[in-house]
């Protein structure tokens, strides 16, 4: 994320920069506080979720393991039943969960380029999301109808290209896989952190000054 920054800033930046921030003990400790804060609310969620909802929950697996005894016993399993309000709940439950995704990645990329403390990026992620909350519904549902056209596109064409490979040469075929796989996680990973700056940027990137780095470098970007 700081290297997304710099390069963004115009700074001098080298592909060695990657690795200053094990260099930061305090932002070690912020970071660890951070991450342990957020797997806190999300097993917050789940477990008020399954609180809540726990008869539906036991009912529904007690379902499933009468259809599973019926199968095996050559009958024909009974229709399943599902509560509406479990339903329902799941579903909010999934879209709380997405939305403290981006808490979480909003309040990281503030930590990661501020000194900021856990609990108060914590907030400023929440206050940003949520200011944004529209923004980013929007967003979700256009990157999500051109992720899915792109991957079944990509799918196909790599599904075709493997199966000809493969029926000439399974050897060929892992060898091609992994000369594809490794340039495509390269391409990928600065894309994801990237998307996490400007999204930060977006949201906070005005509230206040952000570190300073230095730029020791050996390979220059």
């Amino acid at each position: 994320i700081r290297l997304c920054r710099n390069l963004h800033q115009g700074n001098p930046a080298g592909a060695l920069d990657i690795l200053q921030p094990y260099k930061d003990g305090p932002l070690w400790l912020r970071s660890l506080g951070f991450a342990l804060l957020a797997v806190a609310m999300y097993l917050l969620l789940i477990g008020l979720f399954g609180f809540a909802f726990f008869g539906a929950i036991s009912e529904l697996m007690q379902q499933a393991a009468a259809q599973q005894a019926a199968t095996l016993a050559g009958e024909a399993p009974a229709p399943p039943s599902f509560s509406p309000a479990l339903v329902l709940a799941y579903f909010v439950l999934i879209g709380a969960m997405v939305i403290l995704q981006f808490v979480h990645m909003v309040g990281f990329a503030e930590i990661s380029l501020r000194d900021t403390s856990v609990i108060e990026a914590m907030k400023r992620g929440h206050g940003g999301v949520l200011r944004n909350a529209l923004k980013l519904l929007v967003f979700l549902f256009c990157f999500g109808l051109l992720a899915g056209t792109v991957l079944v596109i990509i799918a196909v064409v790599l599904g075709l290209v493997f199966t000809l490979l493969m029926l000439l040469s399974p050897t060929l075929a892992t060898v091609a896989g992994i000369l594809l796989y490794v340039p495509f996680l390269l391409c990928l990973y600065p894309l994801i952190y990237a998307s996490h700056y400007f999204v930060w940027k977006s949201m906070l990137g005005d509230d206040g000054p952000s570190l300073v780095e230095g730029h020791d470098s050996i390979v220059q970007a």
